[in-house]
């Protein structure tokens, strides 16, 4: 029997930006006047959906128009938008990033250009970025999925793995999650030595998926000032109250939730082969509900799950989740889990399975996402357990689900 839920907010730190694109805009006019009139400015942009992503781009562009320069876009995604030069500007059209959106062109290609190599890799970049008089690179700050270090997901990254597009990813995972946390500030270090890098924009998130802080660097600052904004980023990353769960659901994973579909820093699980698992949380069975309207069926992540549903597996793009795992090397991420025709036979899968004999005992808990987790539903016996103070938002209820067993919203 599925148990009874509350509704539960935990209260966590969250700061905001009020005005991120005010914000912006100040920062920007410290850089004014270094760049001189009629130089192409490339603009690399990633993947992940940014809170007013649209308009702080935006904000860029006028910026270097003002500066009576010319700019474009850059997709700074690695394999991402199935190793395509169309699905990468797809995905940034997806994101609000087109060409008509931002007043100046998307220049995407596919194939890099390998413009030298160091100890353990071959370094790779954009042809566009390599043809720029400037570039300016926007990402957010945020522990990686995969792999920690000094360095993880952030303005870093981006040069090394995003503005390598396909080959340049491979190559950088090709011995596998260990040795990326070295390797990748070193293919760094060495770009920003072969590319006009202009600045860094670096966002940090809170878990609203607000903007909390926001930072711009001229590019030579970017290696020394990357780790302390990631000190930051650990601090604001949203986690589940518990140390151990038999159930956790979610609603949706999706490409723009995280790069795995789901943040394994949440969900407590690596399983990457010979890579050591987090401590915690520990928990024994996850089911993944739905896929992320903006995913596109790119269920890259899947593997960490152990259950699923029949909706999810209508929706895959497995083509997407190949070249994504080829890219990385990390193939355990698309592995299927079991599937069952609705949610309520999945969750009915996840109890039958998670090893506790006595139902009354069993943790669960149901999350939208593990990006949003300021609110999410418990059973009971976990209200004792949290680690953050939790305001009550409901009576114990049971779920609803429709005639073919789905949940009800």
């Amino acid at each position: 029997m599925i148990p009874e839920l509350i509704k539960v907010r935990q209260e966590l730190e969250c700061p905001e930006l009020g005005d991120p694109v005010s914000a912006l805009e100040k920062k920007l006019t410290a850089f004014s006047g270094k760049v001189k009139p009629g130089k192409k400015v490339g603009i690399a942009i990633g993947s992940r959906g940014i809170f007013k992503g649209a308009e702080l781009v935006r904000t860029i562009v006028d910026w270097v128009k003002g500066q009576g320069c010319k700019p474009f876009i850059i997709p700074a995604m690695g394999s991402h938008g199935a190793s395509t030069s169309a699905g990468q500007k797809k995905v940034l059209a997806e994101l609000g990033l087109s060409e008509s959106a931002l007043g100046c062109p998307v220049r995407s290609e596919i194939e890099a250009v390998q413009i030298g190599e160091i100890r353990g890799a071959r370094i790779f970049t954009d042809k566009f970025a390599l043809s720029a008089d400037h570039l300016i690179l926007l990402n957010r700050i945020k522990p990686h999925t995969s792999f920690h270090g000094k360095y993880e997901s952030g303005l870093v990254k981006m040069l090394a793995i995003g503005l390598a597009k396909r080959q340049g990813a491979e190559e950088m995972h090709r011995s596998g999650p260990g040795p990326l946390a070295d390797l990748i500030p070193r293919a760094a270090a060495y770009l920003l030595q072969k590319l006009p890098v202009l600045l860094g924009v670096a966002l940090l998130e809170s878990y609203q998926d607000k903007i909390a802080d926001l930072e711009v660097m001229a590019g030579k600052e970017i290696l020394g000032r990357e780790p302390e904004l990631l000190k930051r980023a650990w601090k604001l990353l949203p986690r589940l109250p518990f140390a151990e769960l038999e159930v956790l659901v979610v609603d949706e994973l999706g490409k723009n939730i995280s790069g795995t579909g789901m943040d394994t820093n949440v969900i407590g699980r690596l399983d990457l082969r010979g890579m050591p698992e987090p401590i915690e949380p520990r928990i024994k069975r996850i089911v993944v509900l739905d896929l992320s309207a903006k995913t596109a069926g790119s269920a890259y992540g899947i593997g960490l799950a152990d259950i699923t549903t029949k909706r999810v597996m209508a929706k895959l793009d497995w083509n997407a989740m190949r070249e994504n795992a080829l890219a990385s090397t990390f193939v355990e991420r698309v592995r299927i889990p079991a599937w069952f025709d609705s949610d309520r036979a999945a969750l009915e899968a996840a109890l039958q399975t998670c090893w506790r004999a006595d139902p009354a005992q069993v943790r669960l808990c149901r999350i939208r996402n593990t990006l949003q987790l300021g609110e999410f539903w418990i059973t009971r016996n976990l209200v004792a357990q949290a680690r953050t103070r939790l305001k009550l938002l409901s009576k114990p209820r049971l779920l609803r689900f429709d005639r073919r067993g789905n949940l009800k919203s």
